[in-house]
């Protein structure tokens, strides 16, 4: 399973992992799952899970995460699965490592450049800077080199 576009939820804990394929059962009005592991399918009663599509992809440029006191870093990719308890956040981290946590669990700062008014002044900003007369020894204009650091 795609574990950036697939969240299944199997009694309340997240194996998007150690699943294979998931289908509803409209016959039987279970889902049969296959695991990774053993390659067996069992069927589940369909209250006992949720499996949790489309999520909210967010920019990993745009937010800063803390699990407990630890800050989280390196991030590449983010889903937030929008499911019926909670929001789950799944992480893809640079080194190849992911971890589904549940939002109760984090700390989210979202960065003030997504708000469109901020956005408009850095651009603002950066064009004035590019016109600004003081270059380095490069001939780069300096102020413009530092607002698109």
């Amino acid at each position: 399973m795609d574990r950036i576009k697939h969240l299944i939820l199997i009694k309340g804990e997240d194996l998007t992992a150690d699943v294979k394929f998931c289908k509803y059962n409209p016959s039987t009005k279970k889902y049969d799952v296959s695991f990774i592991k053993n390659g067996k399918t069992y069927s589940y009663r369909y209250t006992s899970i949720e499996w949790v599509k489309n999520p909210e992809v967010i920019n990993p440029d745009n937010v800063f995460i803390k699990h407990g006191d630890r800050k989280l870093f390196q991030i590449q990719a983010i889903s937030v699965f929008h499911a019926k308890a909670a929001n789950y956040w799944y992480i893809y981290f640079s080194n190849g490592r992911e971890k589904t946590y549940n939002s109760q669990d984090l700390n989210i700062s979202y960065s003030c450049l997504v708000e469109n008014e901020i956005q408009n002044c850095k651009n603002y900003l950066l064009e004035l800077a590019s016109v600004n007369d003081l270059k380095g020894d490069d001939g780069e204009i300096l102020l413009q080199k530092q607002y698109e650091k």
